[in-house]
């Protein structure tokens, strides 16, 4: 058995009872897929422009606009975030916006009383060299997005010095569904993907949906239980995937085409933290399963 794989009921995979979980950002792309997920049950599921808008069982919350909390996170015992401005999502997004949105995220915890909050950063504060990156690599961010949350965390770290809620940042790798690949193969068009030295596609650290809400369930229920989380944490699966294993297992063709400067062949996380913290090990990716979850959610027809 794996974490994958296992039931969402009343327990979690520590076998503890359910924390109860808050989820800000949850209309987003990741939010949208971790929902339809399933894999979430009786989490509270906040969105800028609620449920009318972004999809049912959203409670609409703009963070950055309302004055505290609203009445329904009181109660919640983890906050998870996954508020925040990525390029290209709306033409002019203020990527600086990534900070605000998750110090208002600390914030709301306090006033609300949640103990603990996940806020999710990116593979793409450590930039191109060194990768599998273990937490501790230095970061050194190649793009404007991984600068924008680079200095997130950075905030955060300021942050958590003045107390409040214990604060770990995530930084997941590809979500299968919400990426660039994904929105390519979704989108019918011919997909170029660059050959990289030596043959073969980029290749990329990346989780699929219904597996990073386990990982999510597990690593709330473990914060709950008092067993604690570090303050950073790398979040995706074993064994980087080729982007064209995804496009073949997605039905999808694909053109090679040259590679520009800005190539990484690899962008690979190291993941021993994150295997020795949950209850059952994460299986390796795998290109059929990582799509059939992308399905499951609800985000590939």
């Amino acid at each position: 058995m794996n974490l994958a794989t296992l039931p969402g009921d009343a327990a979690t995979p520590h076998g503890g009872p359910r924390p109860r979980i808050a989820v800000l950002g949850g209309g987003g792309r990741v939010g949208a897929l971790l929902r339809g997920s399933g894999a979430l049950p009786g989490a509270l599921w906040f969105s800028r422009r609620g449920g009318s808008a972004a999809g049912q069982g959203l409670r609409a919350w703009d963070l950055l606009a309302e004055a505290g909390p609203p009445a329904a996170l009181h109660g919640a015992e983890v906050m998870i975030c996954l508020a925040g401005a990525v390029p290209g999502a709306v033409p002019g997004t203020d990527l600086a916006a990534n900070t605000s949105l998750a110090l208002a995220a600390v914030a709301a915890a306090r006033a609300a009383g949640i103990a603990h909050l996940l806020i999710a950063s990116s593979a793409a504060v450590y930039g191109r060299e060194g990768a599998p990156w273990p937490e501790g690599a230095p970061l050194s961010p190649a793009n404007p997005y991984g600068r924008a949350k680079a200095g997130m965390e950075a905030a955060l770290l300021a942050c958590a010095r003045a107390g409040g809620p214990q604060i770990c940042r995530l930084r997941i790798g590809n979500v299968v569904g919400a990426d660039a690949l994904s929105a390519a193969i979704a989108g019918g068009r011919v997909l170029m993907l660059d050959r990289c030295p030596g043959g073969g596609s980029p290749r990329r650290s990346v989780i699929g949906p219904v597996t990073l809400a386990r990982v999510l369930l597990a690593l709330a229920a473990r914060a709950q239980s008092g067993a604690g989380l570090p303050p950073v944490l790398n979040v995706a699966q074993p064994e980087p995937v080729a982007m064209s294993a995804l496009c073949l297992a997605a039905g999808r063709g694909f053109a090679w085409r040259a590679p520009g400067p800005a190539t990484l062949p690899l962008a690979a996380l190291d993941l021993s933290l994150l295997q020795a913290l949950l209850p059952v090990p994460l299986p390796s990716a795998d290109a059929a399963t990582l799509i059939g979850e992308w399905r499951a959610a609800g985000g590939l027809r």
